[in-house]
This record gives structure tokens, C-alpha cells and sequence, in this order.
């Protein structure tokens, strides 16, 4: 964490533990105070809650997004195109995800918030800026598998937490922001406009249905492409894409349902991470990023020409 940032985050150490005292014992006070504003408590309670979040995130300088990443927003963002980021993940960490890429994306990460000695960047729809914040709760999404076909997997939008089984599922009263979506090409149709609209999804995958499958690949992460769609492409970043059934992607045609060519998928919609070069090396993703479009031109002229695709 650079020089300074620990203080600017209210994240002390032991010589603050006076200080915090005192400080919860003034919210308490305030709590007790039948005639504080609403607002101001909640206020009150909100900056607690911030500094609590920026402890468990920042107070040992360790983080849950790696500088590589942002430094691919930072390239995107210079080269004007238009991009969404989707975080993906079977495990319980979205939330602190979430916060961490909100704090850059408003200026406020510790490592890019232009004090001390570190670049500003801001992606808040401020100055005419794309915003990629997270802001309403269609933005969260989980999925889940009842099989190996992609019409048997379901949506549940609202950001809430992931239900046990299919028949907590089926008992979500719906509202604006919560919905239960059962067909896949409604599934895809609302990513892509969620993208558009915000910029950012985060997607709570199904490992329950994935492990009672025996980890197979037909029950992976699911990933839906349209391959006719010349103007998009998809790029599917995780560590544990390996080889045949161990990818830990399932890649889709969703016109067609079927499983996409691993050998076609690879380092064009899916790219296996290796940790130790994404921490060490600044521009990782940005250099996997013109891998993959450079493969999916090459298809794009492929096709366009009428030649046969390699077996």
C-alpha cells in the first residue's frame, strides 16, 4: 500500500484503538439520541461500515483485484473503446469485489487515487467519463444449473444471496429489481442490456450443481456467445481454464445450445490466467486481450472469405 494511505483510510493500528473507542462510543451516544436526524444516523452508520469495509480490505495491503486488472481498464479506457467488465466467481468474496472495484472506479483506491505518488483514474461518469460502477441491484446476478443443457440454467437478478436449492428459487416473490429468469436466450438478452445500461455484472456461479455433476465441464461456468455477432467479443479471464473436462469454463453457442470447440474457444473467448505473471507483469492482460482479438479477426476473415474452418 503506498506511504500514507493506511491514515487516509482511518486504518490505525494499535495506536488507534483510543480513537475508535471514542468514535463508537459517540455513534452510540447518537444512537441513543431520540431526536438525531434519521439521516444523519444512517450517515453515521454508513461511514462505520466504510471504514470497517476499507480495514478488512486495505489494513494489511492486500487486495482482492490485482493492479494488472486495473491497469487493462486504464488501457481500454485510453483507447476509447467500449467494454463492460463482468466478475465472475463460485466463491463468497463478490461483495468485497464490488467495493474495491467501486473505490477505483470513483477515485477512492488507495493505489489510484492520485495521493501519494499514485495515478488518479476515475470511471464515475464524471467529466464525461464512462461510469462502470456498481449501482442497482440488477447488476447482481446468480445462476443456476438443473442440468447439462443450456435451457435448464436460471437467472435470479437483485444482488440477493445465492438460494439453497431449486425450491427456494421457485419461491422468490419477483419485483422491479428481482427477477427469475428461466430461458437462456432471455438470460443473454438481459446481460447484454444490463451491460450496456451500467457496464458491470458480477455472476455468483452454481458450484453446488457443478460438484454433484462430478465437476464436469457441462456444468462449469456457463459462458453464452453469438458467434454472428461481429461487433462483440466476449473474453472469459479465470486461472482454472485448463484442458478438456477440467475447464472450468463451459463455452455455448446460444443459438444453438451447443459446446463450443475447445481448440476454437481458447485464447480467443476464454484465457487460462497464470497468477504469478498476472501480479508480476504490468500489462498481462492487456497483451491477452490483442491475442484474442487478433484470433478473432483472423476468424472474422475466415468466415467473411469462405474458407473452411481447421478440423
Amino acid at each position: 500500500m503506498p506511504k500514507g494511505a493506511r491514515e487516509e483510510l482511518g486504518i490505525t493500528g494499535d495506536e488507534g484503538l483510543q480513537v475508535e473507542e471514542e468514535e463508537e462510543k459517540e455513534q452510540e451516544a447518537a444512537e441513543e439520541d431520540e431526536d438525531i436526524d434519521p439521516a444523519q444516523l444512517a450517515e453515521i452508520e454508513r461511514k462505520k461500515q466504510e471504514k470497517k469495509m476499507n480495514a478488512i480490505l486495505f489494513g494489511e495491503g492486500k487486495y482482492y483485484l490485482i493492479p494488472s486488472f486495473f491497469r487493462m481498464i486504464m488501457y481500454l479506457k485510453k483507447k476509447k473503446e467500449e467494454f463492460s467488465i463482468v466478475f465472475n466467481s463460485y466463491g463468497v468474496e463478490l461483495d468485497n469485489v464490488v467495493y474495491e472495484f467501486n473505490k477505483f472506479c470513483q477515485g477512492e483506491h488507495p493505489c489510484f487515487n492520485g495521493r501519494n505518488n499514485t495515478p488518479l483514474v476515475k470511471v464515475d461518469g464524471s467529466k464525461n467519463q464512462k461510469d462502470l460502477r456498481f449501482k442497482e441491484p440488477t447488476q447482481r446476478v446468480c445462476l443456476y444449473r438443473q442440468g447439462e443443457e443450456i435451457n435448464e440454467t436460471v437467472m435470479v437478478t437483485g444482488g440477493n444471496d445465492r438460494c439453497k436449492d431449486m425450491a427456494q428459487v421457485n419461491m422468490i416473490d419477483e419485483t422491479d429489481d428481482v427477477q427469475v429468469i428461466r430461458d437462456h436466450l432471455e438470460i443473454f438478452t438481459h446481460t447484454l442490456e444490463t451491460l450496456k445500461k451500467y457496464g458491470s455484472m458480477s455472476v455468483s456461479h452454481d458450484y453446488q450443481a457443478w460438484r454433484d455433476s462430478g465437476f464436469k465441464n457441462s456444468c462449469a461456468k456457463l459462458m453464452m456467445i453469438d458467434q454472428a455477432d461481429y461487433q462483440t467479443q466476449h473474453i472469459f479471464f479465470d486461472d482454472n481454464a485448463d484442458d478438456g473436462e477440467d475447464c472450468i469454463v463451459d463455452v455455448r453457442d446460444v443459438i444453438t445450445g451447443e459446446k463450443v470447440a475447445q481448440n476454437k474457444y481458447m485464447d480467443m473467448y476464454v484465457v487460462k490466467v497464470h497468477p504469478h505473471k498476472a501480479i508480476l507483469e504490468p500489462e498481462y492482460f492487456i497483451k491477452k486481450i490483442e491475442e484474442c482479438e487478433m484470433k478473432r479477426d483472423e476468424e472474422i476473415q475466415r468466415v467473411e472469405s469462405g474458407i473452411e474452418e481447421e478440423e
